[in-house]
């Protein structure tokens, strides 16, 4: 698929969706908090959370001089176009392609990954309700290149989540949210 057919996001329509997502009660009051929330995970309530932000642009008006600067900063943060690698599936509007694991409760769902970059992720989900699941699993998934085509797939190993590649300890990846 060609870029030209990816909807253009800003970095704005990401951050309010990870922000809804992640804190369903907490109403953005100002482009920091988007920034802020739309990017971090921070456990409390939301007085506390909201507690927390305003410490962060405390720091960044003593950084950046004022509070006016440091909206603007984050204005101009959330208006680039972004492309994300691994969001899941929304809805009907994102294509995934699904395919059941044999013997299994379990299917492999294959999703664009960053379109711009031609990228695909790959998660699994219970098969019966379509929802993601994390590993681990009773099986693994492994790459073995096609003899006849060696040049057109990785080298031999085992498939790693892309959270696992980069160290994210399993305890540590949210339900549903591996890939």
């Amino acid at each position: 698929s060609s870029s030209s057919s990816v909807p253009l996001e800003t970095a704005r329509d990401l951050f309010l969706e990870f922000l809804h997502k992640t804190y369903p009660n907490i109403t953005p009051r100002h482009e920091y908090d988007i920034v802020t929330l739309g990017t971090t995970r921070i456990p409390g309530t939301t007085e506390e959370v909201l507690a927390w932000v305003d410490e962060q642009m405390r720091y960044d008006i003593d950084d950046l001089g004022s509070k006016e600067a440091v909206l603007e900063n984050a204005r101009r943060a959330l208006e680039p176009v972004v492309a994300v690698t691994g969001r899941k599936p929304r809805d009907a509007r994102d294509r995934a392609h699904i395919r059941p694991i044999p013997d299994s409760n379990y299917s492999i769902r294959l999703f664009p990954g960053n379109p711009y970059n031609g990228e695909y992720c790959m998660d699994i989900v219970d098969t019966a309700t379509g929802q993601p699941v994390n590993s681990p699993f009773e099986f693994e998934l492994w790459v073995v290149p096609n003899p006849k085509a060696p040049w057109l797939s990785m080298p031999p190993g085992r498939v790693r989540s892309l959270e696992r590649c980069i160290d994210i300890a399993q305890h540590d990846i949210l339900p549903g949210e591996e890939k």
